[in-house]
This record gives structure tokens, C-alpha cells and sequence, in this order.
């Protein structure tokens, strides 16, 4: 499916697109979909609650579309600061605009920004 499509969705948008691309008319049928509560997608819908990644990868399945969309869809929503919504509205800009290669770039790009730490561990290094 093309992403170009999903630029600017949020967590609501996936929903009723999960739903028209099932003919679901409920929150109740489209929570059944998805393998959670009513009560979940309501407060989905409401801001109430977070999305969790198991649901936004649900979603992102069933439209067949890279499973970052969704994710950093909802957590555009769950952030508080502007900055880091921006961030996330950032990575879904990339992502549905230019695919992977294009949010690899922009990804390390952002990470650079950032102050980067080493942390040494015997015998591994992680970066973060």
C-alpha cells in the first residue's frame, strides 16, 4: 500500500481506516479486530489512553503498511512536549514520504543532534 497515503494520520485516523477497510460500523467490532477492549479504542479515540505498540502493530498489519507509522503515531499523542511531538511527527513525515532509506537518514540525523553517550559493559558497547 502506498504510505504516502498515511502522512500526517493519527491514532484516530488508524482506527477508521482499520475500520472502513473492514466495514466495521463499531468500536466494539473494530476493539474485536484488534484483540482488545470497547473500552481501549474509546479512550484511543478520546486521548484518554496511549495506544500500546502491540495494537499499533495490529493495525499496521492489517493495512499493510510499515508498523513505525502507527507507533510513532501514537506516540506523537502520548508526548506532552512540543519538541518531542515533533520528533515523532518528524519520523512519520520521513517514513511515509521516502520509506526506509529516507527515515534511516533523517533518523541518524536527529540521533546526532542529540548528546550521545557510550556506556561501557564488559565486552559489549551500547550506544544510547
Amino acid at each position: 500500500m502506498n504510505e504516502e497515503k498515511f502522512m500526517g494520520y493519527s491514532v484516530v485516523d488508524y482506527l477508521d481506516e482499520v475500520a472502513n477497510k473492514f466495514n466495521l460500523t463499531s468500536d466494539n467490532q473494530i476493539a474485536n479486530k484488534l484483540g482488545v477492549t470497547r473500552s481501549a479504542v474509546s479512550q484511543y479515540r478520546s486521548g484518554s489512553r496511549a495506544m500500546d505498540d502491540y495494537c499499533a502493530m495490529q493495525i499496521a498489519a492489517f493495512l499493510k503498511i510499515n508498523p513505525m507509522l502507527v507507533i510513532a503515531a501514537a506516540n506523537e499523542r502520548r508526548e506532552k512536549s512540543e519538541p518531542k511531538k515533533e520528533y515523532w511527527r518528524n519520523i512519520q513525515i520521513c517514513l511515509s514520504s521516502g520509506g526506509q532509506l529516507m527515515f534511516s537518514a533523517a533518523f541518524f540525523a536527529l540521533v546526532s543532534s542529540t548528546t550521545l553517550q557510550i556506556i561501557r559493559t564488559a565486552p559489549q558497547y551500547i550506544l544510547c
